[in-house]
This record gives C-alpha cells, structure tokens and sequence, in this order.
C-alpha cells in the first residue's frame, strides 16, 4: 500500500479555519491492483 496526502489549512480569522486534504492510495497485491483518490473538507470553529 503506498498512500500520499497533501493538506491546506485556510484561517479566515483566529476563531475559524477550512481544512482541505487530498489523498491518493495505490493497492499492489496477489489478488490484484487498485487505487483510491480522496477529497476531504472541514470547517473548525472555535466560540
């Protein structure tokens, strides 16, 4: 399994930020190949 991430976090003020992240894993096995591609998004707010 070889997995890559790459992550941005976006404050819009010191109470509130989006997180983005992208990643892409690739399966190599006996069985057989594969890949999965994933887009993540969160909103954090502090109050």
């Amino acid at each position: 399994v070889w997995d890559h991430t790459i992550g941005l976090n976006w404050y819009l003020n010191p109470y509130t930020r989006v997180m983005f992240n992208y990643v892409h894993s690739t399966l190599e096995d006996d069985l057989g190949d594969g890949s999965l591609s994933i887009f993540q998004m969160r909103t954090q707010i502090d109050f």
